[in-house]
């Protein structure tokens, strides 16, 4: 069976530089193994000096909220049947790693992305997902005593990635840091990062992470802060990731850059 999707350029700029104008058409196959005529791979990259070995591009799971929620609400309510259709055909693209977070739906993504994952047969020997944990109105405290939440509704899919989500909380990003750091070494976590930093709360949580990790966590267990390479969102603020050198990324084909909420 052929799918085909179709994505307006950013603008006409955009198209002309690309020898285009008008719509970008992308066509793929869909068979019963949906592997069988999947587009050639991009190699996986490490992430920092992490273990991590992530597709260049993840898919953004703020759109699973089910509605729920302030920032659920931003979003048309998805089927599970649409949701599983998502993951399925990312998975088929070669998108190895998804981003959730607490905020969306109040948890409704992280549990959407982990029951689609187990209906498209993903395995964690695979697959990796990254969750963030919200701390706006929150002080650091709150980290240990949500994490159980956060597995929960993950139904036993592992944190490759653990994030704050905003640079706002009633604690400072060492104390964030800190209290992640606690969760790497107790194996409830495997990589620590940061979403929406800038560049000054960025090197203040990297400070941190480095002074835990010389002193109690293994190597590799916490990444160096700095703004994993999510796909249709940024991390980091743009001008302050440019000046720690790290990667933002984007699809060409008409997915806007945004901030996450």
């Amino acid at each position: 069976m052929e799918h085909t999707e179709q994505f307006e350029p950013e603008d006409q700029t955009d198209a002309a530089q690309q020898g285009r104008t008008g719509q970008t058409e992308l066509t793929w196959n869909k068979a019963d193994n949906p592997q069988a005529n999947a587009p050639e791979r991009a190699a996986l990259r490490r992430m920092g000096g992490s273990d991590l070995e992530l597709s260049p591009l993840g898919l953004g799971c703020w759109q699973f909220s089910k509605g729920s929620g302030l920032v659920g609400k931003l979003w048309p309510v998805l089927n599970d049947a649409d949701i599983v259709s998502i993951v399925r055909i990312s998975l088929a693209g070669g998108i190895n790693w998804f981003d959730t977070a607490e905020v969306y739906g109040g948890g409704r993504s992280e549990e959407a992305l982990a029951d689609a994952l187990n209906e498209a047969g993903a395995s964690p020997r695979s697959v990796r997902v990254a969750t963030k944990w919200w701390p706006v109105m929150r002080t650091a405290r709150s980290i240990p005593r949500t994490i159980d939440e956060r597995l929960r509704r993950l139904k036993g899919w592992p944190i490759d990635l653990y994030q704050v989500h905003q640079p706002y909380s009633f604690s400072s990003a060492s104390a964030e840091m800190n209290e992640m750091a606690k969760l790497a070494k107790a194996g409830l976590i495997r990589n620590v990062g940061v979403s929406n930093f800038s560049a000054a709360k960025m090197r203040e949580a990297d400070k941190a992470l480095r002074a835990r990790s010389s002193a109690d966590v293994q190597p590799g267990q916490i990444q160096p802060v700095g703004p994993a390479h999510r796909a249709q969102w940024h991390f980091g603020h743009g001008q302050g990731a440019r000046r720690c050198h790290h990667r933002l990324f984007a699809a060409r084909a008409g997915i806007a850059e945004r901030q996450v909420p």
